[in-house]
């Protein structure tokens, strides 16, 4: 077993998405961040694995991680270090959501961000944390 930290290499590379759920429709929160870093727990002393797979919001290639979806291989634990400067920010709103209604929407988050959302009914369903760049992995601990 063996512990690591886990940064992207390059800068602009790291997106959160949050899922948004209400009636049967989903509102994906983008956030990007220039960087980000991660504690690692392995099951073994070798390095983690990472499968990079296409981020579902991105271009067709299958070559991002989602950082909150690694227990496999040889990874027990993932846990957010720090997402450094934020500097870039996106709604999603499905096609059934008019554009006043996302204004209004909109008008909320400013007001209330999350509590502004979850009085209107919308319920966080999920979370994900795409990286699309190397990463630089420091064994910090046996």
């Amino acid at each position: 077993m063996a512990t690591w930290k886990v940064i992207t290499k390059d800068k602009k590379s790291v997106e959160e998405h949050e899922l948004w759920e209400k009636d049967g429709l989903t509102i994906i929160r983008i956030t990007g961040f220039r960087y980000g870093s991660w504690i690692i727990t392995t099951t073994t002393d070798k390095e983690p694995i990472f499968n990079r797979v296409r981020n579902p919001l991105g271009d067709e290639l299958d070559n991002s991680i989602d950082m909150y979806s690694l227990l496999d291989e040889n990874i027990e634990s993932c846990d957010l270090d720090s997402l450094y400067d934020g500097w870039y920010s996106d709604v999603l709103y499905p096609d059934d959501i008019d554009q006043i209604e996302q204004e209004r929407l909109d008008e909320l988050w400013d007001e209330d961000s999350y509590e502004g959302w979850e009085k209107d009914g919308w319920i966080q369903t999920e979370t994900e944390c795409w990286v699309s760049c190397d990463l630089i992995v420091e064994k910090i601990e046996d």
